[in-house]
């Protein structure tokens, strides 16, 4: 299954570049860019969905045992820890956005109205799982592109906490 392989890779950089445009619009005061920002997060997690599913049947041969004894391999490459731990985080982080997903499209002025406190956490998560797989489980002209999501991604937090903590948050 060779021809998975770019699907893989070209499945998780699309998913990581919709993450800080839908972040940016999602605090937008015009409700056609955040249904907009709305449409890019789900197709980023549509993506990412694609990402993972590829992944399995390309790199894992449909069998969990030997992507958790690939993701140990590839922890201890880069960090000289031997854990498959990372594959369940991953599991978490396709579970958390698909909910987020869900949630926002279901009720986009509920999902608006969240406490700041929740974007914050989730996104924290969202953002350290961003660097560790863009950033620090690569190498190369794809590390600078990690770079530049997770910096993007930090900015489009920022900019959601600026404009939603004011009270005119229409």
């Amino acid at each position: 299954m060779e021809w998975l392989g770019p699907i893989v890779y070209l499945s998780v950089w699309v998913a990581l570049c919709c993450y800080p445009a839908a972040g940016i619009g999602r605090a937008a005061r015009d409700p056609r860019l955040r249904h907009w920002a709305l449409c890019i997060w789900c197709a980023g997690c549509v993506m990412f969905g694609i990402h993972v599913f590829s992944a399995f049947g390309g790199f894992y041969q449909w069998r969990h045992a030997v992507a958790v004894a690939e993701t140990a391999k590839q922890t201890r490459a880069a960090t000289g820890i031997d854990s498959g731990a990372g594959l369940y985080l991953n599991y978490l982080f396709a579970l958390l956005w698909s909910g987020d997903a869900w949630s926002w499209w279901r009720s986009p002025d509920r999902y608006r109205t969240r406490p700041l406190g929740t974007f914050l956490l989730l996104h924290a998560f969202f953002l350290f799982m961003i660097v560790q797989g863009a950033v620090i489980f690569v190498s190369g002209p794809r590390r600078w592109l990690g770079v530049l999501v997770s910096t993007a991604g930090i900015g489009a937090i920022a900019w959601v906490v600026c404009r939603e903590s004011r009270p005119d948050r229409s």
